[in-house]
């Protein structure tokens, strides 16, 4: 019979803590690993690309610099649209997470757009000047809750 003080015990014991050292690390690792990737996968999206100043103004500014600014007074009608067909790329580029550029379809013609690639629905913008504006921001859900926000920014400025 083996006892606590035999050779081979120990070797078992000291076999399983570094199994037991391992397991931990691989562990450690693992959720490293997600930890990592959850936070590229939410903050990948996450390079805000339009906002809205304090005199009314919506400010598209991609990371290339080439942005435009529209006067909440420049806006005609605003439209919430869901699964639209972009239609034919003009010209484009692309910033993290998003596309921007002109685009061609049968229903708009000629329009600015700015897509985040994690968003479905759209909002288009015709305007006084620039013409017509297709853009998400960041998310389905932000998108809704920036549809809102706007229409109750123009309702605002229509009573002033």
């Amino acid at each position: 019979m083996r006892t606590r003080e035999d050779p081979i015990y120990s070797r078992e014991t000291s076999d399983k803590k570094l199994i037991r050292t391992y397991q931990r690390m691989f562990i450690v690792i693992l959720v490293v690993v997600i930890a990592a990737t959850a936070y590229i996968g939410i903050f990948r999206h996450s390079v805000a690309i339009l906002n809205v100043t304090d005199d009314n103004r919506l400010v598209f500014s991609p990371e290339s610099g080439d942005g435009m600014t529209i006067p909440i007074t420049e806006i005609q009608s605003v439209e919430k649209c869901t699964n639209m067909e972009l239609g034919e790329c003009i010209t484009a580029d692309n910033g993290t997470g998003y596309t921007y550029g002109l685009w061609k379809n049968e229903s708009l013609g000629q329009y600015r757009l700015f897509d985040y690639d994690s968003a479905r629905n759209y909002i288009i913008l015709k305007t006084n000047t620039l013409g017509t504006v297709v853009f998400n921001y960041m998310n389905t859900n932000n998108t809704d809750a920036f549809y809102e926000g706007l229409m109750d920014l123009i309702e605002e400025e229509d009573s002033v």
